[in-house]
């Protein structure tokens, strides 16, 4: 490919935010075997990020750990 930027020119209409950042909106419609493989790719790695993360923030086990040094038997 060797005009990158022709390209991006023709599927895009890019600009800069008041922020200084980039933006791209897609100029036209995904051909749908494109939009099916890329939903599928999303819904993966969503899959992937909720089994990592969880519903809840994990917990701490604090019948494991004592605030002084002194054991059960005193």
């Amino acid at each position: 490919m060797a005009d990158e930027e022709g390209v991006v020119r023709r599927w895009t209409c890019a600009g800069v935010t008041a922020g200084g950042v980039l933006a791209a909106r897609q100029l036209h419609a995904r051909p749908l075997l494109q939009a099916q493989m890329l939903e599928e790719w999303l819904n993966h790695y969503r899959r992937l990020a909720q089994q990592t993360r969880g519903p809840f923030p994990p917990r701490l086990h604090t019948a494991d750990f004592s605030s002084d040094a002194d054991t059960d038997d005193e």
